[in-house]
């Protein structure tokens, strides 16, 4: 996978060790941003300031699909421009069956209507075409990530987080 957009986040190996093919349910969601406008790139940082550690940025649609074979509950902020609409448009017709759990919101400069209406049959659920929308935008991708069942741990990790003391004693001198 590439590199982050503007030292954001660096993606060579999946964080937390995920594998790709590891069973998906047991995997946290991501945020993931596929964007290569500054403005909008931008506008996803500003508003995602409490889910840094929850989001990657990446620039191409290459990565953006890594990122939901290694994270498949994520939820992905997409721009689309007239160039990249075919491949979006035949990327989000295999979504359904690769990562049913993933929902994809795009954010766009593209002003025809039919375009909206496009994306939004192939499952998108929000299409935004200005700034002014990105806080109504990522409130409803942080909601998403909320909403994710944590990766259930061990009893014994449970009980271990939940003592009163440090897990780990420290050292005397």
């Amino acid at each position: 996978m590439g590199s982050g957009w503007g030292g954001q986040v660096t993606v060579d190996r999946f964080a937390d060790g995920d594998h790709p093919n590891a069973d998906w349910r047991n995997k946290a969601g991501r945020c993931v941003v596929c964007a290569t406008s500054v403005v909008w790139v931008s506008g996803f940082r500003k508003n995602l300031a409490g889910w840094v550690d929850s989001s990657l940025f990446v620039r191409d649609l290459a990565d953006c699909e890594a990122c939901l074979d290694a994270y498949p509950l994520s939820i992905v902020g997409l721009e689309v421009v007239l160039r990249n609409l075919v491949p979006v448009v035949s990327m989000l017709r295999s979504w359904g069956w690769r990562w049913p759990a993933a929902r994809v919101a795009i954010v766009t400069r593209v002003t025809d209507p039919h375009v909206a209406l496009a994306l939004r049959e192939f499952g998108v659920v929000h299409v935004a075409s200005s700034q002014r929308e990105m806080p109504a935008l990522v409130q409803m991708m942080c909601r998403h990530l909320a909403s994710l069942p944590r990766p259930s741990s061990a009893l014994r990790d449970q009980i271990r987080q939940r003592l009163p003391w440090p897990s780990q004693p420290k050292p005397t001198n």
